[in-house]
C-alpha cells in the first residue's frame, strides 16, 4: 500500500507543477499590454476594406486607399 500512496503523490506534485508552470508562461506572454483595436473603413473608389492608418481621407468623412492617384480625377 505505501508503493501505491507514493505513486498518487508522486503523480499529483507533477500535475500542480505542469499547471503552474503553464500559468506562468501564459502570464509571461502577457505582459500586461493590451493591444488597441485598429479601426476598418471601407475605400469610397473600390470598396476594399483597409485599416484607417493605411488609407487617405477625403474631406466628406470617407476614405480611400492611398493607392488611388487623386491626379487621375
Amino acid at each position: 500500500m505505501g508503493f501505491s500512496r507514493l505513486l498518487v503523490v508522486a503523480l499529483l506534485v507533477w500535475v500542480v507543477w505542469s499547471l503552474w508552470r503553464r500559468w506562468r508562461r501564459a502570464g509571461a506572454r502577457g505582459d500586461g499590454q493590451v493591444q488597441q483595436a485598429v479601426r476598418i473603413v471601407k475605400c469610397a473608389q473600390c470598396g476594399v476594406y483597409l485599416p484607417e492608418g493605411d488609407a487617405r481621407a477625403l474631406r466628406d468623412a470617407s476614405f480611400e486607399c492611398k493607392s488611388h492617384d487623386q491626379t487621375a480625377r
